[in-house]
């Protein structure tokens, strides 16, 4: 039998540590992420956000649009907002990327942490998803879709916030998200939906209360976007698959692959995640999954025991809207047809880690479960912690050369180089990515800074710099 006393006795102690202690260890993970920040890709959509977000600063305007995207629709400009900003900062794309990571890792810890305090949940388990390989990728990479995830946790810090307390800045944070959150990807509806219901229907006299504060922001994005929104207005919708696809209904039900090592191959190939101790990195952080699920269950039961007792306390709320989240985001890849792709499931993020940490609490109020609670967490993260750390050493430098693809320090070393000979030098290119994606080399020399005086003139070569098939490491050199 476990010692249910000594277990007791390290939870409560965990609990009772100082809160500089807990935020230092979310802190920790919230730097992870900008560590070697020069080995992130830089391929196809990247250059392009980067390209359109240069060129609405020079046209001294805010971009109007995002990225065409599979669903038919155009991107909201957000994301491309941002990069706007951080663009008249810098255009070393290094550093951009170091203030991208701390920008995305920050905000969501900050908002685990806000909903922690919030809702009652163990503190300990907030660092946990920041440590996951998916965010890892997700916080670091120039993408849009991921402005997603610090936005969805806002948007449900703030209003389990204000559900506990009545807090007008936790109300307000939220609606400021939510009517964000369009702006970046239209799949974060699952979350803004529910959200949005409950906010209504559940805390209507709020709304009403604080409606010239409220009313002042949803106005100020409303115009802020405003040719977005005309854009939606006319634009045909997606194509329809005109049936359920049952995959796209169940595919939500994978969520915890986000909170795993599994399947990382779709972002690196192969190479990067094979070997007997990522694999084991991966068995273990398998145990996300029935997390997940065990987290739905006992969300259920609470909204259940609420509607019985009508007693419903601040954690029975989110947990409804968190189950309503998922529940929303398997209509709808069921209806559109898209799914797969794990980014997809990146507008319900947020609803995964509460379901995940209604788990872990459920089971850590059990003494007989408390050492089960415990293990896990530290399981999942230890396991999450050695596949990002594993990626991390062999993807330094060289990237990949198929999926990955150089890095962007290489791939800007590169750019560097071209700059030191004349515009009309002839270059030779035989790097796959850039033969693919040929804007990225356009955009990365675009941004590098021209040389003045003569410059040679030479029929130049861009090449693999070795022979190993998995490395993306390119070089220049005259032919």
């Amino acid at each position: 039998m476990p010692d249910t006393g000594r277990l007791r006795h390290i939870f409560d102690w965990l609990h009772g540590l100082p809160r500089a202690t807990t935020a230092s260890a979310l802190a920790i993970a919230c730097v992870i992420p900008a560590l070697w920040p020069g080995d992130i890709p830089f391929i196809n959509d990247e250059p392009q956000l980067i390209a359109s977000a240069v060129s609405a600063n020079h046209a001294h305007q805010l971009a109007k649009v995002g990225l065409l995207g599979t669903y038919g629709f155009a991107y909201g400009p957000a994301p491309t907002w941002v990069y706007q900003l951080l663009m008249a900062v810098s255009h070393d794309l290094v550093l951009v990327a170091v203030l991208h990571a701390l920008l995305m890792s920050v905000t969501t810890g900050v908002a685990l942490w806000w909903l922690s305090r919030s809702l009652g949940l163990w503190v300990w388990f907030a660092p946990l998803p920041l440590l996951s390989p998916y965010f890892w990728f997700y916080s670091r990479v120039l993408w849009d879709n991921p402005f997603v995830i610090p936005l969805g946790a806002l948007a449900l810090a703030g209003y389990a916030a204000h559900n506990q307390s009545g807090s007008s800045t936790g109300l307000r944070v939220s609606v400021a998200a939510l009517v964000l959150l369009p702006l970046v990807h239209l799949m974060s509806l699952a979350l803004v939906a529910p959200l949005a219901a409950h906010m209504i229907v559940i805390r209507g006299r709020s709304l009403w209360t604080h409606k010239v504060s409220l009313t002042a922001i949803i106005a100020a994005v409303c115009v802020l976007a405003w040719p977005y929104w005309t854009y939606l207005v006319t634009a045909h919708g997606p194509e329809s698959t005109r049936r359920i696809v049952v995959r796209g209904v169940l595919f939500p039900l994978a969520g915890g692959r986000l909170f795993s090592a599994s399947g990382l191959e779709y972002f690196y190939g192969a190479h990067p995640v094979s070997g007997q101790l990522f694999g084991a990195a991966e068995t273990v952080s398998l145990v996300a999954y029935p997390l997940v699920w065990l987290g739905i269950i006992v969300a259920l039961l609470a909204v259940g025991r609420a509607v019985r007792t009508r007693t419903w306390t601040p954690r029975a709320h989110v947990a409804g809207i968190a189950v309503a989240a998922v529940a929303c985001q398997m209509v709808i890849d069921g209806i559109s047809g898209k799914f797969e792709h794990p980014h997809y499931e990146n507008g319900t993020w947020i609803a995964f880690v509460v379901l995940m940490w209604l788990a872990v609490d459920a089971l850590a109020e059990r003494p007989l479960w408390r050492r089960a609670a415990m293990a896990t967490t530290a399981q999942l993260a230890s396991a999450n912690l050695l596949a990002v750390g594993l990626l991390l050493v062999r993807l330094h430098g060289s990237g990949t050369r198929e999926v990955y693809g150089p890095t962007l320090a290489n791939q800007q070393a590169i750019g560097q180089q071209l700059a030191g000979y004349a515009p009309r030098s002839e270059v030779q290119c035989d790097v796959i990515m850039w033969n693919r994606f040929p804007h990225a080399l356009a955009t990365i020399r675009e941004l590098t800074p021209s040389r003045h005086g003569v410059l040679p003139v030479r029929p130049l070569l861009l090449r693999y710099a070795s022979d190993n098939p998995e490395s993306g490491l390119v070089e220049l050199v005259e032919r």
